[in-house]
């Protein structure tokens, strides 16, 4: 069994110390360097990957250390800017980039729901999208709350992010043109998303609940294994769900 090489890159902070745990529980991947803002232990270029969990204003480091590694590039880090964004797709005609807001498989099959049902319900039905997370979480809302908002809008031949409504204050009617974003914040919930459609008589709700962050580490571990012999490229999750021969979430040796 070939065992993946794996770089955190944010290593000090909650997810970092995720992906140290769930790798150490496993035999086919093995964490060979670990970077934080205080202290690095290990060399980047022994890493068959690097996974990042750090923070938006870190990019321009880690990528700086992708091109001098040349080493591909597992990403869930949210709220960055429109040109850190065009920094990460620019590094990716290089070496293989994996960008995801979230890791759970689960909410890339719920990604491809919404698609689904937001095409079979029509324009009648008016779709939002609502998210609640911990109070430590620092953007709002929410990446994945983003993804699904923007998977409906598109879905309806909508335009995003001009379909983008965050509400405050004396908004006026809703219009069939929009896809509304509400965001709580308490307590420590991991996350959860729920994508309502509205209709005049009837409504469907397409909600997950992340009962622990684990799925989002094992799910970054299951993207570095399926993307470290991959082409130059920007993937994400639909990619892997997509693709076969894609490794287990738990370690079946």
């Amino acid at each position: 069994m070939t065992i993946c090489k794996i770089g955190v890159f944010g290593a000090g902070g909650r997810m970092g110390q995720r992906i140290i745990k769930c790798a150490a529980e496993r035999s086919d991947v093995t964490v060979a360097c670990t970077i934080d803002e205080s202290a690095t232990t290990g060399h980047l270029s022994a890493c068959d990957v690097v996974i990042d969990f750090s923070v938006a204003k870190a990019t321009n480091r880690l990528l700086d250390m992708i091109e001098k590694s040349a080493v591909p590039l597992v990403t869930g880090v949210t709220g960055r800017s429109s040109e850190q964004l065009r920094d990460i797709d620019d590094v990716s005609k290089r070496y293989p980039v994996f960008s995801a807001a979230n890791f759970s498989i689960g909410v890339a099959v719920l990604n491809q729901l919404v698609e689904t049902a937001v095409r079979g319900l029509g324009r009648e039905f008016d779709a939002e999208v609502f998210e609640i997370h911990h109070r430590m979480k620092a953007d709002a809302p929410s990446g994945t709350a983003l993804l699904l908002a923007k998977t409906a809008a598109e879905s309806r031949g909508l335009n995003w992010p001009d379909a983008r409504r965050n509400r405050d204050g004396i908004t006026g009617p809703r219009t069939e043109n929009e896809v509304g974003t509400a965001a709580l914040r308490g307590g420590a919930v991991p996350g959860e998303h729920t994508v309502f459609l509205f209709g005049q008589s009837e409504r469907l709700e397409l909600t997950h609940r992340a009962a622990d962050r684990d799925i989002f580490a094992l799910g970054a571990i299951r993207a570095a294994i399926w993307i470290k012999d991959k082409a130059p490229g920007l993937y994400g999750m639909q990619n892997l769900v997509a693709g076969s021969g894609v490794s287990p979430l738990v370690d079946e040796a």
